[in-house]
């Protein structure tokens, strides 16, 4: 199971606070510049500007001097957020390039290292999340067993950021997609992925929630053939961001009859339809 998801802030309430188990302040207002960050990258013109442009950023901000006074927790998060953002760029822009893997998985065996000495259950959610997303991104590259052991795992992270946050829209969209995407076989349901697909949308308390919550549910519901709804959440989307790159495309993906669910596992067949 490998799909493309970024996930991306545009302000950072107080509902936070409610999250941050052991971040400081410091560390939170870090990862509070770097998903605003990514935020901005989504109305950038092409793949290749926002590659130099989180390298860029990536490099000021994180500094030895801040790296310094971050957690390894929170320097882990950091990192995931910034080299998953680069590298889904670097994947929009050519998805088989050999630059990939070695770019993604130094990151990723961080990330495996730091897990085997440390109990997720213990973890801050958006660690787990970020180390989510760039893992999955990361499976690809991995022997089929592994890839396999990995999205059991990662179900099981998921549900646990879900029953313990239950209204952070960003476990949800993640928990969504898994659901939505893996095997009715191995666990998958659509049931639950428009379940946590709504209740994101319900619950998103920031614009970065709210849009992807709005995309992705929108979508959700095109495949489902709920075109009104469909509509209704995609403009909501759309008013939030007006000038990103991301739901222009999608609408080029509806009007050939394809989801942007569709586009993971269908990339080279859509982009020629779209074309």
């Amino acid at each position: 199971m490998i799909f493309k998801r970024i996930f991306i802030f545009i302000t950072f309430f107080s509902v936070f606070n409610l999250f941050a188990d052991d971040f400081s302040d410091y560390e939170m207002d870090i990862i509070n510049q770097i998903q605003e960050f990514r935020f901005s990258t989504r109305s950038l013109k092409s793949a290749d500007e926002a590659i130099k442009a989180v390298a860029d950023y990536r490099k000021t901000l994180l500094t030895d001097d801040v790296r310094k006074k971050l957690g390894d927790e929170a320097e882990l998060t950091a990192d995931n957020l910034l080299v998953l953002e680069q590298y889904n760029y670097m994947y929009e822009k050519e998805m088989k390039s050999p630059d990939l893997e070695p770019f993604i998985k130094p990151q990723y065996e961080k990330i495996a290292a730091w897990d085997a000495e440390h109990p997720f259950d213990k973890a801050n959610p958006y660690y787990i999340l970020s180390s989510g997303d760039l893992t999955n991104s990361t499976m690809q590259f991995l022997p089929q067993g592994k890839a396999i052991s990995l999205g059991i795992q990662e179900k099981k992270n998921y549900d646990m950021v879900v029953a313990k946050y239950p209204k952070l829209a960003f476990g949800l969209i993640n928990a969504a997609l898994w659901y939505y995407f893996a095997p009715a076989i191995g666990g998958g349901s659509m049931t639950k992925a428009r379940e946590y697909f709504s209740r994101a949308a319900e619950s998103a308390a920031n614009n970065y929630e709210k849009f992807y919550a709005y995309v992705y549910y929108s979508q959700f519901l095109y495949e489902n053939n709920e075109m009104e709804t469909c509509e209704k959440y995609l403009k909501k989307a759309e008013e939030l961001l007006p000038d990103n790159r991301w739901t222009p495309f999608i609408r080029k993906m509806n009007a050939k009859s394809y989801s942007v669910l569709d586009y993971s596992n269908n990339r080279d067949k859509i982009e020629k339809k779209i074309q």
